[in-house]
């Protein structure tokens, strides 16, 4: 991010990250490259070299990628193009929220919760939506420290932790009332 500070494609740089990320989400083919011992330093660069041009990314981002092949780095692909994303966002002033959703969220409603989270937080916010299909219903937010889980899998949990703590202080008082009866 940096080096991209410099050179003034910090904008270009962020459009990369973006893309390549499109891409690691939607091909499980790159996702296993990237992740798997079996090729070599030299086959991993070649690779993601010949996706950097055909995708026409730039030279930095480009050059970076093969950096990261050179010295086995590619498996925390996925985790430094967040953290791009985040410097990109802490540049441009930008709060980052990364929400899970139990199902694909429309246009509209990407659009809504983001002017929400941006009336909420006063600035503007960058939103990163996936997908948990194990939350039954509802979204988890996440802002920085911050979290907002109104998720039903989390309502199912506390409900469940609800009755059996509460079954254990009914268990608990009768035994306490049959002593005193005793």
């Amino acid at each position: 991010m940096a080096l991209a500070q410099e050179s003034g494609s910090v904008d270009e740089l962020q459009s990369n990250v973006k893309s390549l990320g499109a891409m690691l989400t939607s091909s499980g083919d790159l996702r296993s490259m990237i992740a798997s011992p079996i090729f070599t330093r030299s086959q991993q660069e070649k690779a993601v070299v010949a996706l950097a041009k055909k995708a026409k990314f730039s030279k930095l981002f480009t050059d970076f990628l093969a950096v990261l092949a050179q010295n086995r780095r590619l498996p925390a692909l996925p985790t430094i193009l967040e953290a791009l994303d985040q410097a990109y966002n802490a540049l441009k002033g930008m709060e980052h929220a990364e929400v899970i959703s139990a199902s694909v969220l429309s246009a509209k409603d990407t659009e809504i919760l983001k002017s929400a989270l941006q009336k909420q937080l006063g600035k503007d916010v960058a939103v990163n939506v996936k997908v948990d299909e194990d939350l039954l219903g509802g979204m988890i937010i996440k802002i920085g420290s911050r979290m907002i889980d109104d998720s039903v899998r989390t309502k199912l949990d506390r409900l469940e932790r609800s009755l059996r703590s509460g079954q254990q202080s009914n268990v608990h008082s009768l035994t306490k009332n049959l002593k005193e009866v005793g």
